[in-house]
């Protein structure tokens, strides 16, 4: 069995820096949630981790990929750290594929109305792009531990 732990940490300095780091990470999972929606009969069956790797072969340019499919990713997003990209792409996922199976149970909900011969009037979920998701921050490269119960940011950022 796998154990998680989850700390919280208030963050006491500079947290307005965080800003343009939170917009620009919202900006990709938005741009990669249209990726993932575009490619999702291709991806529907893979693992989450699978599905990073896919999709970062679509949009992230390398040596070895050096023409992908989505290359405005690289171009908008100049340097996203890979740890935000990952993220993003793992959160994108889960918001299109919780699209879909609600969409789903929809689909099933409306079938079933008609074959018992009622109205159905309910409107199909919606996928939206824009969310308010915030990326994961990782010990050592985004925050300096202070004490048992506040951080400060590094200087990295993303966005500014």
């Amino acid at each position: 069995m796998k154990v998680v732990t989850t700390l919280k940490h208030t963050t006491t300095s500079h947290h307005r820096m965080l800003d343009a780091t939170l917009h620009v990470y919202q900006e990709a999972l938005s741009f990669l949630i249209t990726v993932i929606q575009e490619q999702f009969m291709a991806l529907e069956s893979l693992s989450t981790q699978a599905v990073v790797t896919a999709v970062e072969r679509l949009t992230h340019r390398t040596k070895h990929n050096p023409n992908p499919f989505y290359a405005e990713f690289d171009q908008r997003f100049y340097k996203f750290p890979s740890y935000f990209r990952r993220s993003a792409i793992a959160e994108a996922f889960g918001i299109v594929k919780s699209h879909h199976s609600r969409f789903e149970l929809w689909q099933a909900e409306r079938q079933h109305a008609q074959q018992e011969g009622k109205r159905f009037s309910k409107k199909p979920p919606t996928l939206q792009a824009q969310h308010q998701a915030f990326p994961c921050l990782y010990k050592g490269n985004m925050f300096v531990r202070t004490s048992d119960t506040t951080a400060t940011y590094s200087n990295v950022t993303c966005g500014a």
